[in-house]
């Protein structure tokens, strides 16, 4: 989870420094962020011992392409907000507020 904490840190400090748009980024970079978190889902890394600081994390990063405005296609879109809806719904409050953060 440190690596998805410092990923979305990164990207904040990139991306708000050009007038609020990660355009520093390559598009192959900012696709790889995009994907980051179906990749996640995908490997199933929310389950199991870890789970709920993965999910935390995962959150704050799409907080993190959301505030920048990563480019990403409309299916990729809809897939994130799905996964942060389901996020919204886990027990623990952490992952609730990364996940209701990264919806604003």
């Amino acid at each position: 989870h440190g690596s998805l904490l410092l990923c979305g840190q990164l990207l904040l400090c990139v991306g708000l420094h050009v007038s609020g748009r990660a355009a520093l980024l390559a598009d192959p970079l900012a696709a790889e962020l995009v994907g980051l978190v179906p990749a996640l889902e995908k490997a199933r890394l929310y389950r199991g011992r870890g789970g709920e600081q993965i999910r935390r994390a995962g959150c704050l990063l799409l907080a993190a392409v959301s505030r920048t405005r990563l480019p990403a296609g409309r299916k990729t879109l809809f897939g994130l907000i799905d996964s942060l809806n389901e996020n919204l719904r886990q027990p623990h409050e952490s992952v609730q507020k990364a996940a209701a953060s990264a919806l604003r």
